[in-house]
C-alpha cells in the first residue's frame, strides 16, 4: 500500500486520497449544476418519491424544491432533505 501526505500533513493511503479528491470533485459538479437542468432534477425525484407510499410531498418537500429550482439550495441540501425516504424507495423497490 502506498502512504502520500494529506493537506494537513499526515500520512494517509494513496487510494483515500483519490477518494476525497473524487468526493470533492463530484460535490463540486452538483453544486454548479445549471439552473436549466435543476427542473430535470425535480422531476426525476418527484417521479423517484411517487413509488413510495404515503401522502406525498409537504409543504416543506415543495419549499426545499422551489429553492434548488431558484438556485438558492445546492443538490446536496436537497438529498439531505429527502434521504430517509429515498433509500426507502430503493429498499422497497429491490425488495419487490
Amino acid at each position: 500500500m502506498k502512504f502520500s501526505h494529506d493537506t494537513d500533513g499526515k500520512l494517509v493511503p494513496t487510494e483515500v486520497l483519490a477518494l476525497q479528491a473524487c468526493v470533492a470533485d463530484l460535490e463540486q459538479q452538483l453544486d454548479d449544476r445549471p439552473l436549466a437542468t435543476r427542473a430535470g432534477d425535480i422531476a426525476h425525484l418527484k417521479s423517484a418519491l411517487s413509488l413510495q407510499s404515503g401522502p406525498g410531498l409537504t409543504d416543506e418537500d415543495n419549499r426545499v424544491l422551489a429553492l434548488y429550482q431558484e438556485g438558492v439550495l445546492d443538490f446536496r441540501h436537497v438529498f439531505d432533505h429527502f434521504e430517509q425516504r429515498l433509500v426507502a424507495v430503493m429498499a422497497g423497490v429491490h425488495g419487490e
